[in-house]
């Protein structure tokens, strides 16, 4: 148990405390923004479902997500989950190349829209998607929007297929959630991560 005090029990807190400063030097962020989790999966359903529920609790009602239609199934069963709870989702075309159309992303955007989830590489034909030119436009929206009293929009990668393989360094990439996978990456199976950019308001799936 590494939240007991027994020697045993420290050297557990030492490791899993190491290993989370050394994920966070890679990813160019700090160690208390590096959440553990059971895989890919389960960081991306606390990235989405996480950020729905923070922003519901705030506006007292369901808001927009903006994602591509050729992401992995722990995003998209996860959108069509939040469809049946009242949340609009919008799905920006890619081209025949899987590329991301991102004048057409930008013009999805409405009030309400809370989060952006593109994936870093995708898992079957390995594109990979513009996303430091999606987090510097988001940057800049977002001022604008602060500046009129809008929220946040909130920008999620599923990195799970770039590790090990792109850069990663989250500031460069202008994210606010980043999801890895350890099985990727020649980790133990049945690991994941959730980078969570500090001031990202999200609310735990798991309780105690």
């Amino acid at each position: 148990n590494p939240s007991a005090l027994y020697k045993s029990g420290r050297d557990a807190h030492n490791s899993i405390s190491g290993a989370r400063s050394s994920i966070a030097k890679i990813l160019n962020g700090k160690p208390s923004e590096i959440i553990f989790t059971a895989g890919g999966t389960e960081s991306n359903n606390l990235a989405l479902l996480g950020a729905a529920q923070a922003y519901q609790k705030l506006h007292r009602k369901p808001g927009h997500i903006i994602t591509t239609p050729i992401e992995h199934h722990s995003v998209l069963h996860v959108v069509d989950a939040l469809k049946q709870w009242g949340w609009k989702v919008s799905y920006a075309p890619v081209d025949k190349t899987g590329t991301v159309d991102l004048a057409a992303l930008k013009k999805l955007v409405k009030r309400d829209t809370a989060l952006v989830s593109v994936m870093y590489a995708n898992n079957e034909i390995g594109t990979i998607e513009p996303i430091t030119e999606i987090g510097k436009w988001l940057t800049g929206l977002n001022k604008a929007r602060v500046q009129k009293g809008l929220n946040r929009i909130l920008f999620h990668t599923d990195a799970c297929q770039a590790g090990g393989a792109l850069d990663l360094d989250v500031n460069q990439l202008k994210v606010d959630l980043l999801t890895l996978n350890g099985s990727k990456v020649y980790g133990p199976k049945q690991i994941g991560i959730l980078y969570i950019r500090s001031g990202a308001q999200i609310q735990p799936l798991i309780h105690g």
